[in-house]
């Protein structure tokens, strides 16, 4: 796969994210227990450290089965849609950059993949838990870990993804030192959930940029070398 093709993919797959984040932010159902944003209780729900947290979050009927299926619509969208697409995100953007660092790049995509099965396991987890509401204590001590884990491993990997924009040394290196910043502030927020998401949120987001950028750059090389010389 060529550079340019991989970021136009990288692009493509960003352009997908940004669809699907939208689509889960809008599922519906996930306001049936309180008035706060849809995304909410699909983060309290990531990090709930108890039964007696799950049963506050679900409360009592008709608000605990509406939001039981809210959050099983959403997070087979995560399964099947967002967790494929937010990696193959990244693990284009590592492929794109390899020539500033091949075991960086490489380093990125092992972090990303662990990072998606680790996502793939918990929402496994989840789903199991509102099946048997308000479910075990040893499946929220497990979801624990794999929550933490997947986050410092997405910011880890956002990360190395922009020490190689750095690395690259052209329009997109700026974007590079924001993808670092982000990915050290949701590190830093590992014991705040919406810290964290806001880091990984605005790391995904500054590489989407160096997509664009990166494309155009190529289009303009492209047909540059494509115009007849006088």
């Amino acid at each position: 796969m060529s550079e340019r093709l991989a970021w136009m993919l990288c692009l493509a797959a960003g352009l997908v994210l940004v669809g699907l984040t939208i689509l889960l932010g809008g599922v519906e159902g996930m306001r049936a227990c309180d008035g706060g944003t849809a995304l909410d209780p699909m983060i309290r729900f990531e990090w709930v450290r108890s039964v007696t947290d799950v049963q506050a979050l679900f409360g009592d009927e008709p608000c605990r089965s509406t939001l039981a299926a809210a959050m099983d619509r959403a997070n087979r969208i995560d399964i099947f849609a967002y967790i494929p697409t937010f990696t193959l995100f990244q693990l284009l953007a590592a492929w794109a950059l390899r020539g500033a660092g091949r075991r960086i790049a490489l380093t990125a995509s092992v972090a990303a993949i662990v990072a998606a099965l680790c996502d793939q396991a918990e929402d496994q987890i989840l789903l199991a838990i509102t099946a048997a509401l308000p479910g075990e204590q040893g499946q929220i001590d497990l979801l624990f870990w794999l929550v933490r884990v997947k986050f410092a491993l997405l910011a880890f990997a956002a990360a190395c993804i922009g020490l190689l924009l750095v690395r690259a040394r052209d329009a997109t290196r700026w974007h590079g030192l924001a993808m670092i910043g982000a990915a050290a502030v949701a590190l830093a927020g590992l014991a705040e959930p919406r810290l964290l998401t806001a880091g990984i949120g605005l790391a995904w987001a500054a590489l989407l940029f160096a997509a664009v950028i990166r494309v155009l750059l190529f289009s303009s090389a492209s047909v540059a070398s494509s115009s007849p010389r006088t």
